[in-house]
């Protein structure tokens, strides 16, 4: 089961802005034929729209799978202590403000799902001994 990152206005901000940054800086590179720049801005805005699709979390038999672009995170259920809802900036694989903090044994992971509510659910049943704040 998998469940899309929830896209907030300020995800919007943080991603298109970049982007629009970026085609500046390409542009500008262009006119100056400084041709070196465009493959590392490239790169960037590849990064950018791979981290704004490519975000999401999904329920597998043992963990929780967490993927934001590259980044990937595997959650043992068993290893979740608490789940609580933030509004945190902390960097994380969330799109929104509207996230859940994960804490388990390795850590804490900020997640922000469509369909929060469900999500939830489906958590719990996975290990109900998982304390939601």
């Amino acid at each position: 089961m998998r469940y899309p990152s929830k896209k907030g206005w300020f995800s919007y901000l943080f991603v298109i802005g970049p982007l629009l940054f970026l085609l500046g800086v390409a542009v500008m590179a262009i006119l100056d034929r400084e041709w070196l720049a465009l493959p590392i801005l490239a790169l960037a805005g590849v990064l950018n729209v791979w981290l704004w699709v490519g975000t999401y979390y999904e329920f597998r038999e043992h963990e929780l799978f967490v993927k934001g672009g590259p980044f990937r995170w595997k959650i043992p259920y068993d290893q979740i202590k608490t789940v609580q809802k933030t509004r945190s900036l902390v960097s994380g694989p969330a799109l929104s403000l509207d996230r859940i903090e994960i804490i388990y044994k390795m850590g804490a992971c900020l997640i922000s799902p469509v369909r929060e509510t469900e999500f939830l659910e489906e958590l719990q049943k996975r290990n109900p001994l998982i304390r939601q704040l």
